[in-house]
């Protein structure tokens, strides 16, 4: 599974394990240790540097999944699904919840998504390395086509 990011303007991003910020300014701050960078600029009621998002891999009941935190680093704050944030720092347990920045309707949706890839030709080496690189997404390889896949 993965975690997808869209914005209220239509933007979608793919999250990979890492941080991300979250603000108005244009580009990511030179000073950051983000991996990644999600503009909203044309709110002034954002902060340059509104929020963070920390995608993480956990192992669950033996299986790996990845886990996502939300940290404020704003002015005016934010809500979750209508209610106002009350720590800086929290895991998002929601999957398709709404996060609402600033105070001019501007907001980001995150939800989970399952990702599978089905090759139909590929060699074992070759195979090995998509399975390394989908885990580190956390999609899953399947042989055979499925009904779940």
């Amino acid at each position: 599974k993965m975690w997808i990011l869209r914005t209220s303007e239509g933007r979608v991003y793919h999250l990979r394990r890492g941080k991300y910020g979250i603000g108005r300014s244009v580009d990511q701050p030179e000073a950051s240790d983000f991996d990644g960078w999600i503009s909203i600029p044309q709110d002034k009621t954002i902060s340059r540097n509104h929020a963070e998002i920390i995608v993480c891999k956990t192992v669950s009941a033996g299986s790996p999944r990845q886990q996502i935190s939300i940290k404020d680093k704003s002015k005016y704050g934010m809500k979750i699904d209508g209610q106002m944030l009350q720590e800086t720092d929290l895991p998002l347990e929601c999957n398709g919840c709404r996060i609402d920045l600033g105070r001019s309707g501007s907001y980001i949706e995150i939800s989970l998504h399952e990702m599978y890839f089905c090759p139909s030709k590929i060699d074992r080496k070759s195979l090995e390395i998509l399975q390394m690189q989908c885990a580190d997404v956390g999609a899953c390889v399947s042989s055979k086509w499925t009904p779940k896949c």
